[in-house]
């Protein structure tokens, strides 16, 4: 099956959690969000067999993605913190409407199938060649008083604006420590709320292995050359990421969780820069 470019959502309310009137589902939504995965349960035989080719690709656009849907109507998400944000709309009908220019986002409409215990459940159909596959994404709200709420503040993305001019050691050093303070915070949630994780949605340039990281050529870390001034910087930076790296060997953290390792390595590396 061919997979097209959008994904179109066409859900249906029937949980009694969030029946009744549109103010109290709109309270429901506002907030911030985790995509957790895809519920293939509910799907039968022959639709396993369809959705086999484009699981990949549709975890790797939507999986463990972060989402902001703010009270104002606007709709964001910290990987383009400085972007101009998107919008989210309800209507009568329970219809949720999401117009942004985030991947997978342009235009998403959707209605919430159900809602309890902070999951979100969605059905979104994806459309092929003259059929169409039901896809069930489970999104965790994120509650007020979780730390994983840091990770939607501007003081710990400041690092994804992109400098003006070419930074010297000091600033080199203050824009890597927010990035591995926001890569360890956005591990810490990954490793309590999901079974998988995604390197991709950091931009830290590691490669990530069994009880270890290792650091990429620059060449092959595009995402973390982009976050700085030029080549010379994000070179600079990378070696400055390798020294403190250095300082650290035969203490690397031991967890049960690889992904809990990542993150308190990433922290012990931040409070060397």
């Amino acid at each position: 099956m061919k997979l097209l470019c959008y994904v179109c959502c066409l859900l249906v309310l029937v949980s009694c959690n969030i029946n009744g009137e549109e103010s109290a589902v709109k309270k429901a939504v506002t907030g911030n969000w985790i995509i957790l995965y895809p519920d293939e349960a509910a799907l039968s035989q022959q639709q396993l067999q369809n959705y086999g080719p484009v699981q990949d690709s549709l975890v790797r656009l939507y999986g463990l993605r972060l989402l902001q849907f703010k009270k104002d109507g606007s709709f964001t998400e910290p990987d383009h913190y400085f972007d101009a944000p998107g919008s989210w709309e309800l209507f009568q009908d329970k219809k949720l409407i999401v117009k942004s220019a985030l991947p997978g986002f342009e235009l998403y409409i959707a209605s919430l199938q159900s809602y309890k215990a902070n999951k979100l459940r969605l059905l979104t159909t994806i459309a092929g060649n003259n059929d169409s596959l039901p896809i069930f994404w489970v999104l965790k709200k994120i509650e007020s008083d979780d730390p994983a709420n840091e990770l939607f503040a501007e003081k710990i993305n400041r690092w994804r604006k992109h400098p003006a001019n070419a930074e010297n050691e000091t600033e080199l050093k203050a824009r890597l420590k927010q990035m591995l303070e926001w890569s360890a915070l956005y591990f810490e949630t990954v490793a309590n709320e999901a079974i998988y994780f995604s390197p991709g949605r950091v931009v830290l340039p590691f490669n990530y292995y069994a009880h270890a990281v290792f650091i990429k050529p620059l060449k092959n870390a595009p995402d973390f050359a982009a976050a700085f001034y030029n080549e010379t910087n994000a070179m600079q930076a990378l070696q400055l990421l390798n020294a403190a790296r250095t300082k650290l060997h035969g203490k690397y953290p031991q967890h049960k969780s690889y992904v809990k390792e990542y993150a308190r390595h990433f922290r012990d590396i931040a409070e060397l820069l």
